[in-house]
């Protein structure tokens, strides 16, 4: 036992007192006891982590054990599909999920908005193809096997993106590009930042080049080695004339997104109508928008007044489907955007058909509800070509008739047409031609009314032209009906009536009904026509539209 002395007071007085070890205090039996429920916690943690209802196997592209991811399908319109390992192509809905190894398609007018794992987004134009190869977040691979599809990056995400095309790879070095496949070939914009493509050979890189933003690159496997991936400059103005990539430039802007090559574009807001595609079964739409105060103004070719930076336009709408350009231009900045409106109004129409008895020749004709017609005129010609009024012989009726007589006809070539004719105006509208022989005996050649007279007038399926002035412009529509101009049409302008192909001036279209014919000269009547594009040569013809320029 150890014992303690001390003289600590003044008498001096000795004390002795005994001191206990630590382990038999109170403080001891303490910290033992926080030690043990220490050790009781941290194994009890050990075995609730080795219950976890986690599935172990399931990984990211870079074998870190995490849950499986998959994308998601944020927004679609028209009929758009999925292919799993378990299930042949179905349809999809919003909200679905996509994912690793599973494949979505869009038919045609369809697309989709998908939402990768972080927060990348892949827009899907119609008639598109793409699989989900890889959606880690260390790697996105996107097999794109054929369309179109925007590709807007997340330059926040970890992840390595790159879209594949059979021995084609793009690895994104910023946020926006666009890829479009088509017969092999790969067709690449870079909108924003970067794009580095590659050309394989099974594990040998044949060809790359870095592109940069606002160019377009066209890469194409089967060319020589040297020539396979191609490049060229663009601006925002080169794009901005497709739908597609005004849609792209929406969506970007909605989300508040750097609109990279678009970021320069001359301002343009549409403000009326609220959609940029729409039916309707109005003769009209009001198109109301907002752009820099200094710009030019264009729709379909029109120039309309700036005022301060708001402009508007009431626009009629030809039958079926409209695609309207509104363009905007402030020195080399341009802006475009394409408004897609299919009419569901069912236009006027009349359908001429004829038989033959003896020498004689009865038509018989159906109609919609022909709205402040004057009189039917049934024109006749002996001629070669499109009828046009006044005819060489015509019959005058009533709106409400639906039939009408020729006798006593000399042997030959007699060609019909009707005429939906209003006083002081003329021909509002035409029929189909048709054409009839009377008598067994060969016809004479007919006369020829003019070197480039209408040679296939008499087939079946015909034009319908109509049209409206409204400044120094007319703006024509057409109805293409019982055929298809699949080489397009001409647009002809003469200054005379009974226009013939070329005409003073005519426009080729590949596509569309309508367009509007600018910068005419006030007090002067133009007449129009638009024919069947065949071959460099007029086809079939509408019916004249005129219009004097006040």
């Amino acid at each position: 036992m150890k014992t303690y002395s001390g003289t600590r007071y003044a008498s001096g007085r000795n004390f002795n007192y005994y001191k206990k070890p630590f382990y038999k205090t109170k403080g001891f039996y303490i910290l033992l006891f926080i030690i043990v429920l220490i050790a009781v916690f941290v194994i009890w943690s050990i075995k609730r982590t080795d219950k976890s209802p986690e599935n172990i196997n399931q990984k990211y592209s870079d074998e870190t054990n995490t849950p499986i991811l998959s994308a998601k399908v944020a927004t679609l319109s028209g009929k758009v599909e999925i292919l799993t390992a378990n299930s042949d192509w179905v349809e999809l809905a919003e909200n679905y999920q996509v994912k690793m190894g599973e494949s979505v398609r869009t038919d045609a007018g369809a697309k989709v908005i998908i939402e990768l794992p972080d927060q990348s987004l892949l827009r899907l134009n119609e008639n598109s193809e793409i699989e989900l190869t890889q959606i880690g977040l260390a790697d996105i691979i996107i097999n794109q096997k054929r369309g179109e599809v925007f590709h807007r990056v997340n330059d926040q995400s970890p992840a390595i993106y790159r879209v594949k095309n059979n021995n084609v790879e793009l690895t994104a070095l910023g946020t926006a590009f666009n890829v479009n496949i088509s017969n092999g070939i790969t067709y690449l914009t870079v909108t924003e930042n970067k794009v580095k493509a590659k050309v394989y050979q099974n594990e040998d890189i044949l060809n790359m080049r870095t592109i940069d933003e606002a160019t377009e690159a066209t890469i194409n496997p089967s060319l020589a080695v040297d020539k396979m991936i191609d490049s060229k400059t663009i601006n925002a103005g080169d794009l901005m004339s497709s739908g597609w990539y005004n849609w792209n430039l929406e969506q970007d802007t909605a989300k508040n997104f750097y609109l990279g090559i678009f970021a320069k574009a001359t301002k343009l807001d549409i403000t009326e109508p609220e959609n940029s595609e729409f039916s309707t079964d109005k003769d009209a739409v009001l198109i109301k928008g907002v752009t820099d105060p200094a710009a030019e103004i264009f729709i379909d070719g029109k120039e309309l007044d700036n005022n301060n930076g708001n402009f508007e336009l009431n626009y009629k709408l030809g039958a079926k489907v409209n695609e309207i350009t509104i363009t905007v231009k402030k020195d080399k900045n341009i802006n475009k955007k394409v408004l897609k409106i299919t009419s569901t109004k069912v236009p006027d129409e009349i359908k001429l058909e004829g038989s033959v008895k003896d020498n004689n020749i009865n038509l018989s004709w159906t109609t919609t509800e022909l709205k402040d017609i004057s009189s039917l005129k049934i024109l006749m010609n002996k001629k070669a070509g499109t009828i046009t009024y006044p005819a060489e012989q015509e019959h005058s009726l009533k709106t409400d008739v639906l039939k009408d007589a020729w006798s006593k006809l000399e042997d030959g070539q007699y060609s019909f047409r009707l005429c939906a004719y209003v006083d002081k105006e003329g021909c509002k509208l035409y029929s189909n031609q048709i054409t009839l022989t009377v008598g067994t005996k060969e016809p004479a050649s007919p006369e020829p009314a003019k070197p480039a007279a209408d040679s296939s007038a008499s087939t079946q399926g015909y034009i319908l032209l109509s049209g409206a002035d409204e400044g120094n412009s007319a703006t024509l529509n057409w109805l293409i009906s019982d055929f298809t101009a699949t080489q397009g049409v001409f647009v002809i302008l003469s200054n005379n009536s009974n226009v013939l192909f070329p005409g003073k001036e005519k426009i080729a279209l590949a596509s569309g009904t309508s367009y509007t014919w600018g910068n005419l000269l006030s007090g002067q009547t133009y007449y129009f026509r638009v024919c069947e594009n065949l071959n460099n040569k007029c086809g079939r013809y509408s019916n004249e539209f005129s219009a004097t320029i006040k």
